[in-house]
């Protein structure tokens, strides 16, 4: 039975290059480093003539273990909510202590309940939110 040698170093060479492309990384995963995203939210422009209603940038795309640091700007009432699939958060709380008159709902107080945080870690789940934070300039950061 006669062998076929000749193959060999061909085999060696995939081999080695399959070798060299895996030590890079290539095909498969790669780690990367978490980045931090800066984010305006409203504010005030031009001496209070003009008021942004609006994030800026307005899309993202985050990873798990990035940062997210919202900056909130005077004049524009804002909150950063996440809800997981639970429904809105409702502005209204119902009838206030006196006739005529309604209470601020959910929407307006951080979630979890307690006071206002700078930075909070979100997996995905649960609510979060700033509520309508109680003092501007604030800038508050969540990590995923």
């Amino acid at each position: 039975m006669r062998r076929s040698w000749h193959r060999l170093p061909g085999l060696a060479l995939v081999a080695l290059v399959a070798l060299a492309l895996s030590s890079l990384g290539v095909g498969g995963p790669l780690a990367r480093a978490a980045d931090r995203w800066d984010v305006r939210v409203g504010g005030d422009m031009d001496n209070g003539t003009i008021s942004v209603n609006a994030f800026t940038p307005s899309a993202l795309t985050v990873h798990a273990g990035d940062t997210v640091a919202w900056s909130f700007g005077e004049g524009t009432p804002h909150t950063v909510t996440f809800l997981s699939g639970a429904p809105p958060l409702p502005l209204i709380g119902g009838p206030g202590p006196a006739a005529g008159e309604l209470a601020l709902g959910p929407a307006f107080f951080p979630a979890p309940p307690g006071p206002p945080t700078d930075a909070a870690t979100y997996a995905g789940t649960g609510v979060l939110s700033t509520g309508d934070p109680p003092e501007k300039p604030f800038t508050f950061s969540v990590k995923w």
